[in-house]
C-alpha cells in the first residue's frame, strides 16, 4: 500500500469500519506501519505537551515513553486476547489493526484532547477484538479493565 492508501485505511479504521481492518489485518507490510503510525503519534504527542508546557527539555525521553508504552500494552492486549482467552485473532494482526487506528492520537497536539483519543482507542479494541477476534462481550471487558488498570498505574509515574 502507498502511503495515501494506508492514511485512508486508517482513517477508516478510526472510524470502525470493519472492511479497513480486514484490509489492515491482511497487509502483508501493516505490522512496519502499524509501528510507524505509533512512532508518528508518540512524536505528536510528546510535541503538544512541550508546546503546553513550553518545556522541551525531555521532548525525547516523552516520545520514547510514548512508544513504548503504546507498543507494550497493545502488544500485551493482543497476547492475552489470543492466548488467554482464545480469540482468533493473532497477537501481530492485532498490533496492526490497532497500531493504524492509533492515528486517533493525532489531536494529542492538544493535549486536553489525549484522553478522549485513548477512549476511542479503547473503542477500537473493542471493535477489532469483536470483529476480528470473535471474542464476547464479557472477555472484550476485562481485557479493556486490564488496559484501564496499566494506563491508571501508570499515571502515579507518570
Amino acid at each position: 500500500m502507498n502511503f495515501a492508501q494506508i492514511l485512508k485505511n486508517a482513517f477508516g479504521i478510526v472510524i470502525l469500519k470493519m472492511s479497513a481492518m480486514q484490509k489492515a489485518a491482511e497487509d502483508k507490510s501493516g505490522l512496519r506501519n502499524a509501528i510507524l503510525m505509533v512512532v508518528f503519534v508518540s512524536i505528536v504527542g510528546a510535541l503538544g505537551w512541550g508546546i503546553a508546557y513550553n518545556n522541551y527539555d525531555n521532548f525525547v525521553m516523552e516520545a520514547a515513553f510514548r512508544f513504548i508504552i503504546s507498543m507494550f500494552l497493545l502488544y500485551l492486549t493482543g497476547f492475552l486476547s489470543s492466548a488467554v482467552f482464545k480469540s482468533k485473532i493473532n497477537t501481530n494482526t492485532f498490533v496492526k489493526v490497532v497500531g493504524l487506528g492509533a492515528l486517533v492520537s493525532i489531536v494529542s497536539i492538544y493535549p486536553v484532547l489525549s484522553l478522549p483519543a485513548s477512549l476511542w482507542l479503547l473503542v477500537i479494541m473493542c471493535r477489532a477484538l469483536h470483529g476480528l477476534g470473535k471474542l464476547g462481550a464479557v472477555k472484550i471487558v476485562v481485557l479493556m479493565l486490564i488496559n484501564l488498570a496499566i494506563f491508571w498505574g501508570l499515571g502515579w509515574f507518570g
